[in-house]
This record gives structure tokens, C-alpha cells and sequence, in this order.
């Protein structure tokens, strides 16, 4: 769902602000067995988060979690939504995976984790890079950077990397999670499912 397209029908709303991060989180929920409580919207830029309250059928959710990549600082990342949901009117969580008080609980993720650097893609890279193939991409990547190329978001070349050599040659991110290539059983995402199964309406 994006913001404006379609309606509140939830209790739970993941908000998230990029199509790979919706892919992503839908195909987790359906893992968990969670879809009938839990809803994924896309929302392009958390600066928008005041206009939810305007939705009619907003009042239907109970929880809001928003997810942010950390990217170069999880510190700062957390608080930019924290300030954010604050100006918004929202109660907020004084830690991320942490549930706020109130008639609108709220929480935020920070991916990879509120501890390191980095994003989604990075989340999903780090759960790969025991796979034997997975040295392919390393040492891809490492020819590459001998040419002087700027890898501005290497989680996000590596990952791309590695789709284009374990499905069709012009996959998507979409074409490879359905396919079930990431593991959800990994360690790497135990904390974030966790967290999710322990919501609760």
C-alpha cells in the first residue's frame, strides 16, 4: 500500500519509505503468519507522518511502527523520527524496539540494528555472506574497486550483485524474495521478528 492509494484496514501499520523495504516487510509478515493484523504502507518521506491522522480510517490502527535505515549514524537516525513522531502529536519510545505508551502506541526500527551502521540491504547481505557463491560477489566487488569505482552503497551493489547470479539474469528484488532465497530462519533476523511477532494490538 502507498500512503493515499488505498486504506487504514489494521490495526498495525509498518511504515516504511522505499519499495525494496515494502517487499521486504510483506514477505516477513506473510513468514510469521501475521498479514491479517499487520498492514505495510509506503509512505515517501516520514516528514508526512502529521497527515496520517487525517485518514478517516486511521483511527483503526492501534500501533505504528516506523522503520529508518541507519546509515552512517543509528544514534541519529532514531532520533530524526523520534523528533519527527514528536511534532506529529504521536507518543514516542524512548529506545528503539521499544512500544510507546498511550491510545496510539508507537516503535521504531533501525536497520540493520540501533547499534550499526548501514540499511536494509545490508541486514539482508550480512545474512548471506556465509553462502559459499557469496564469494563470487566478494571478489567481484573487490576487481571493481580496483578500477576506482565510487561504491557509494555497497550492501546495495553486493546484494544486486548476488541476485543477478542466483536468478534470472534481470531479476529483481522482488523475483528473488519470492523465491525464497532469504532465509528468514537466520540469527540475523531473529531480533527483528521477534519484535514483530511480540506486537500485540
Amino acid at each position: 500500500m502507498k500512503l493515499g492509494n488505498e486504506k487504514f484496514n489494521k490495526s498495525i501499520v509498518i511504515l516504511i519509505e522505499g519499495k525494496t523495504d515494502k517487499i521486504f516487510f510483506e514477505e516477513l509478515i506473510k513468514f510469521i503468519g501475521r498479514e491479517s493484523d499487520i498492514q505495510v504502507v509506503y509512505m515517501e518521506g516520514k516528514d508526512k507522518l502529521k497527515s496520517l491522522i487525517k485518514f478517516p480510517d486511521f483511527s483503526l490502527v492501534k500501533i505504528l511502527v516506523v522503520v529508518q535505515d541507519a546509515d552512517n549514524d543509528p544514534k541519529r537516525a532514531f532520533q530524526s523520527i523520534r523528533d519527527t513522531l514528536k511534532n506529529s502529536g504521536f507518543s514516542i519510545p524512548s529506545k528503539p524496539y521499544e512500544i510507546s505508551d498511550g491510545s496510539l502506541k508507537t516503535a521504531i526500527i533501525i536497520l540493520p540494528d540501533e547499534n550499526e551502521k548501514g540499511d536494509l540491504e545490508s541486514l539482508i547481505v550480512e545474512h548471506l555472506k556465509n553462502r559459499l557463491e557469496f564469494r563470487c560477489v566478494d571478489g567481484f566487488v573487490n576487481c571493481v574497486k580496483n578500477f576506482n569505482f565510487d561504491l557509494k552503497k555497497l550492501s546495495k551493489t553486493k546484494l544486486y550483485a548476488y541476485i543477478s547470479i542466483t536468478s534470472e539474469p534481470d531479476a529483481n528484488f522482488d523475483t528473488f524474495i519470492k523465491k525464497k532465497i532469504i532465509d528468514f530462519t537466520n540469527e540475523r533476523f531473529k531480533k527483528l521478528i521477534d519484535f514483530i511477532k511480540s506486537l500485540q494490538p
